[in-house]
């Protein structure tokens, strides 16, 4: 068994989860009061080759759950971790054309490697 505090479970959930996969049981608390238990489902338990649902957090959840509020408020309380801006123009192919060369022999073997060869 594995006791962890809050705070360590926010930062090292999905090596928890490996655990709690493996079969170790991972209890989280607040000081010395348990409040919740991770372990395998029974029947994902019984089988070794059944897994449990698996269900990916969006963004706006993760931060709502970790920081209890919306991404929209976290971003504007943090603006540091804001996804950047996307460009109102499109990319256009071909673009850097004659902007960017490479020599003829750029994938000819160094001189510094030729004993290994």
């Amino acid at each position: 068994m594995t006791l962890v505090s809050i705070a360590e479970a926010s930062l090292n959930l999905a090596s928890l989860i490996e655990l709690a996969q493996g079969g170790e049981e991972v209890i989280i608390a607040e000081g010395a009061t348990p409040l919740v238990r991770l372990t395998l489902p029974k029947e994902a338990a019984q089988s070794p080759f059944v897994m449990p649902p698996f269900r990916v957090q969006t963004e706006e959840e993760g931060i709502r759950e970790t920081y209890g509020m919306s991404a929209e408020e976290f971003y504007r309380k943090y603006p540091e971790y804001a996804p950047p801006p996307k460009s109102d123009q499109p990319r256009v192919f071909g673009s850097l054309e004659g902007k960017i060369w490479m020599s003829d022999d750029f994938d000819a073997p160094l001189e510094d490697f030729e004993e290994y060869m």
